[in-house]
């Protein structure tokens, strides 16, 4: 009887332990999953609040780029309408200068060889004609031997006034007459040749286109030069071995036309 209380006493505290230690191993597992959730909850509401921190700070810089591109929008017309008064000052400032007249002359800085005045002229005239005439246009070619006729030569009705007035309405601020070409014949009565104007029948010899031409362009206010070809196919100088009389023979073409007061007693032949 004694030992039968004792197995059943024994029996009910091992079914008590057993109780015992599975409420513990409950409880162990209920807490640890308390804790776990607990946990799980915690890192799910973290981004949640930098996600609504991070959409803050979106809408806040969307806010910011409005603001600024309402800004930019607003600055734009002032800046088209400082531009605008920029350029009406500038224009005004431009139409206040006054016009460089061709009589003055240009300041220009110190550096190097400069222009000289006359030379600072020739550039801003900008136009110059050439006038080719003589007994190429008789012959009825381009290039002349030194073996034409002068007789041919008969400008009967030369009109160096139209010449010289179609130039200047053009626009032109000098003419250059070609009084000799290669081809040797001079358009002047020179002592120092037969191959001149001075051998045409037109005015029994005594005509001067050079100074009709210089007449003209005295008329018309028109500077004039002349160009007397280094080259002359028709004198017989006109080789290596006679080169010194052939360099003297020119010269004294060049005085002949430079010394000649019909050509050059007025200005506007230069």
């Amino acid at each position: 009887m004694g030992k039968r209380l004792v197995d059943q006493r024994n029996r009910f505290g091992i079914r008590k332990l057993s109780v015992g230690v599975c409420s513990v191993v409950v409880a162990t597992c209920f807490l640890g999953t308390t804790t776990s959730y607990a946990e799980e909850q915690a890192e799910n509401s973290e981004p949640r609040e930098e996600r609504v921190e991070t959409s803050d700070v979106d809408h806040q810089g969307k806010e910011e780029k409005t603001v600024n591109e309402h800004q930019e929008e607003s600055e734009q017309p002032s800046a088209a309408t400082s531009e605008k008064e920029n350029r009406t000052v500038s224009q005004g400032t431009e139409a206040s200068q006054p016009a460089t007249s061709l009589d003055e002359e240009t300041e220009i800085a110190d550096y190097g060889p400069l222009p000289s005045k006359a030379q600072m002229q020739y550039h801003r005239e900008e136009l110059a004609a050439f006038i080719h005439f003589g007994m190429n246009t008789y012959y009825d070619r381009e290039w002349g031997d030194g073996q034409e006729d002068p007789y041919y030569f008969y400008p009967e009705h030369l009109d160096t006034d139209q010449w010289i007035k179609t130039l200047k309405d053009a626009g032109f601020k000098r003419t250059i007459m070609v009084v000799k070409h290669h081809d040797g014949f001079l358009l002047y009565p020179s002592k120092y040749t037969d191959h001149t104007i001075a051998k045409s029948g037109w005015k029994e010899g005594k005509g001067d286109v050079l100074a009709e031409v210089s007449a003209s362009a005295s008329k018309y206010d028109m500077d004039m030069g002349v160009y007397l070809s280094p080259w002359d196919a028709h004198s017989p100088l006109y080789h290596v071995d006679t080169e010194d009389q052939y360099n003297e023979y020119y010269l004294n073409q060049l005085k002949e036309i430079l010394e000649d007061p019909k050509i050059w007693e007025t200005r506007a032949s230069s």
